[in-house]
């Protein structure tokens, strides 16, 4: 398979001043650039030609490079702005998540192609173990939340460097029209969203499903309950021709803990 991509030295620093880190980009010492180029070049099982020229030459690509990403922040820096309560509710999110022993509902809530959480455990294709969220020592997650699209993700592990999960930031869509973001109302609602949290709330009253359907206002009860039955939150019991949603210790604690 080929291998598609640039040198780190092509790329600017990130941080919130991205200008500035274009100019350090071409400020960048030009041996340097060409040396970069060359171990990508050789690197590479099927070498563009181009990259012979970047290494001759790497003053006008790199100021090419430069030039693109300007005209790409230009164009996503209102965007960028937007998003930023978002990344910092989802930094809020996974934080709660990991004190609470609770992220993997966090990534089972993140439904994708590129992994699967199942009893504990992160699968990726074809269906290896990559990590454990409880009690597997030496595995780091990255968890690394996007703003490029609803429908990006991606899972590469690294070696020592652990296993790294991009996904879209959730709540995407609420920026698309330029609406503020409102904040959550509590660490429950940051954690599992303003539904589930609602049903785990009710379940403290052993509630039957057509009251949380009832409650809820919605058709997605069902969902909802069976995402929490799954993250080992709640469980449902049949009582006669009723079903009852009961709270499972793990569930009970959570909710206690974000009482």
């Amino acid at each position: 398979m080929a291998r598609y991509g640039f040198p780190d030295c092509f790329a600017p620093l990130a941080g919130p001043d991205l200008p500035s880190g274009l100019e350090q980009l071409r400020e960048q010492d030009l041996s340097e650039v060409s040396e970069q180029a060359r171990g990508w070049y050789e690197a590479s099982p099927a070498p563009a030609a181009e990259w012979a020229r970047v290494i001759e030459r790497p003053a006008p690509y790199l100021a090419a490079f430069a030039r693109v990403f300007a005209a790409i922040w230009e164009a996503y820096a209102v965007v960028w702005q937007r998003a930023q309560p978002l990344l910092w509710r989802e930094t809020e999110r996974v934080g709660t998540a990991t004190v609470t022993g609770t992220l993997d509902v966090v990534l089972a809530g993140l439904a994708n192609p590129c992994w699967r959480v199942e009893h504990d455990t992160l699968y990726r294709p074809p269906l290896h173990t990559a990590w454990t969220p409880r009690g597997e020592a030496g595995r780091d997650l990255v968890l690394a939340p996007l703003v490029c699209g609803s429908a990006t993700y991606s899972i590469s592990s690294d070696g020592s460097a652990g296993t790294r999960l991009s996904y879209p930031a959730p709540g995407l869509a609420l920026i698309s029209g330029g609406d503020p973001v409102q904040p959550a109302a509590d660490s429950l609602t940051v954690l599992l969203g303003p539904a589930r949290a609602a049903i785990l709330r009710l379940a403290a009253h052993t509630p039957t499903m057509g009251e949380i359907a009832a409650a809820l206002s919605s058709g997605s009860a069902t969902y909802h309950c069976r995402f929490l039955e799954s993250a080992g939150l709640l469980t449902r019991r049949r009582r006669g021709r009723e079903v009852r949603l009961h709270h499972t210790p793990r569930g009970r604690a959570l909710l206690d803990l974000m009482s």
